[in-house]
């Protein structure tokens, strides 16, 4: 744009002559975020603050539209795994912020081997990343090997900013390490900048012992492991961020004392949306309460992650360990609908006012491993009542199953199908469509899929009606079929059915209806 077309928009705006710098442009300042980690199908505002604020026009733009995209004001949506670059531009001025989409892989490229006065190593340290068995553990860890005088090993600079920026868009406020030193007495766990060590977490890690702790990631601009040995160095370990919810909890009976620490080895329950704590106590049935404070970080993480959902349950399923407190009343909800206290308990966010562990056990030492569950419940946009029989004589068996498999995501509703009588027909309603159409108005949705999701489908179910003429579109575009993968444009839609084309046998499905943009 050129400095009259310039100046003629700023003055239209109310710019001043001396406000233009030298050249002849006027002076913009572009603040906004540098950073992004999302998950697909993730949304993030970018919040571009123009500087000074006079309504100048913003265009973005992103160099990998297949990882993110981002629209006319600013709005971030996460498309598939990888990273993007998304440009903010204003009378040529431009900022940029890296968007990386899926979770945050810590690498051994993110560590820097550094001796003690912070000087990077050259030669005298290794750090691989495989599969080891060690410590009576098998798994993938990282090996860190050095023959330096006690080495520091840190994740430091941009790589931590990175790391840092994926916590914050997550809710996690640490990170967990887990170390077992072979031929190393000691090490800690360090916080602190590029160039200097400004905390200790006080957790020494022995010899030939797994040993966890966790550090803020909130309060530091890297991290650091520091090997203590004065020969060498051998370290299996592993980094992850997690959320610390030990802070949030209180101890209100002075005369119980118990012990809660975040679990050395999480056994099966190793995903992002699960957090596993040791508790221990061996006086008069030990409870930990969390705060509100707790309770509100809590509902955080599950907003910035889209959950609604949270299990409680111990590992052993046993009744040595239970909760309670999950709402108001002293009680919550088990998974089976029921109230009380108890070793599996699951309830939604929204209804969560307080949370409480406790060991059931009296005056005897017990220790369990307990688990907090996040996850996404998802309300079916159709339920089974929905649907119709247009032929008594041919029941049907209908349930809406919610996730399962690899379809779990909130545009995706799995469902079983079955029966045993000639062809039976499960037909929508006309509230049905309705509450089709209605959620995908609100949702941006403009397509409707449905297809098997049993692994040996084949022609015996199928779906169709998507139209008055008792036609259906398959996935090709083809009319006039019956088949087992449909799409049809959401304003097309006017009836819907499926059936079983197997005539007076037994048969069950599952199948997905899957809601798109097109």
């Amino acid at each position: 744009m050129n400095t009259f077309v310039q100046k003629a928009i700023a003055n239209a705006k109310g710019v001043a002559e001396a406000d233009f710098v030298a050249d002849g442009s006027y002076g913009v300042e572009i603040g906004m975020e540098t950073s992004l980690s999302l998950q697909p199908e993730e949304s993030a505002a970018l919040n571009a603050a123009i500087t000074p604020a006079i309504g100048l026009y913003t265009e973005y733009a992103s160099d990998n539209e297949e990882v993110a995209t981002v629209d006319a004001n600013g709005n971030v949506t996460a498309v598939g795994e990888g990273t993007a670059t998304v440009t903010a531009t204003v009378y040529g001025k431009t900022a940029t912020c890296a968007v990386t989409v899926g979770d945050y892989a810590i690498g051994v490229e993110d560590f820097t081997a550094v001796q003690v006065d912070f000087t990077t190593l050259d030669g005298s340290a290794e750090i691989v990343c495989d599969t080891f068995t060690v410590g009576g553990k098998t798994g993938e860890f990282f090996k860190w090997s050095s023959t330096a005088y006690q080495p520091f090993l840190k994740i430091c600079g941009d790589r931590y900013a990175a790391l840092k920026a994926y916590c914050a868009t997550k809710g996690y406020n640490a990170l967990k390490v887990t170390a077992f030193p072979v031929l190393t007495d000691n090490m800690l766990v360090l916080g602190g900048g590029d160039e200097a060590v400004t905390a200790a977490n006080k957790v020494w890690y022995k010899l030939n012992q797994w040993t966890t702790s966790v550090i803020s990631v909130e309060d530091f601009a890297g991290v650091y492991l520091w090997s203590q040995s004065t020969g060498t160095t051998e370290v299996y370990f592993t980094v992850e961020p997690c959320m610390e919810y030990l802070q949030y909890f209180e101890n209100l009976n002075a005369s119980a004392p118990y012990s809660l620490s975040i679990a050395a080895d999480k056994g099966e329950y190793t995903k992002g949306n699960q957090f596993v704590y040791t508790l221990s106590g061996n006086a008069y049935r030990p409870t930990a309460t969390m705060n509100a404070a707790g309770i509100a970080k809590i509902k955080e993480f599950a907003e910035r992650n889209g959950y609604n959902t949270l299990r409680v349950f111990n590992t052993a399923l046993n009744d040595n360990a239970a909760f309670g407190y999950l709402n108001d009343d002293p009680a919550l909800y088990n998974t089976d609908g029921t109230a009380g206290w108890g070793m599996d308990k699951t309830i939604a966010i929204s209804d969560l006012a307080g949370l409480a562990f406790w060991i059931t056990a009296i005056d005897s030492p017990v220790t369990v491993d307990i688990v907090m569950e996040f996850s996404y419940v998802k309300t079916p946009v159709v339920s089974a009542s929905d649907f119709e029989n247009p032929f008594t004589d041919r029941p049907f068996a209908l349930n809406y199953i919610g996730s399962k498999g690899d379809y779990t995501a909130k545009n995706q509703f799995v469902y079983s199908f079955g029966g045993s009588s000639y062809q039976p027909t499960a037909k929508l309603s006309a509230e049905g469509i309705a509450k089709i159409k209605a959620f995908a108005e609100a949702n941006g949705y403009n397509t409707l899929r449905c297809f098997v999701y049993t692994a040996a489908a084949d022609d015996f179910s199928t779906f169709g009606y998507f139209n008055e003429s008792l036609t259906g579109y398959n996935t090709n575009g083809a009319e006039n079929t019956w088949h087992i993968d449909k799409s049809v444009a959401i304003s097309e839609l006017t009836a819907f059915s499926f059936w079983t084309s197997k005539q007076n046998e037994s048969v069950s499905v599952e199948f997905v209806l899957e809601f798109l943009t097109k």
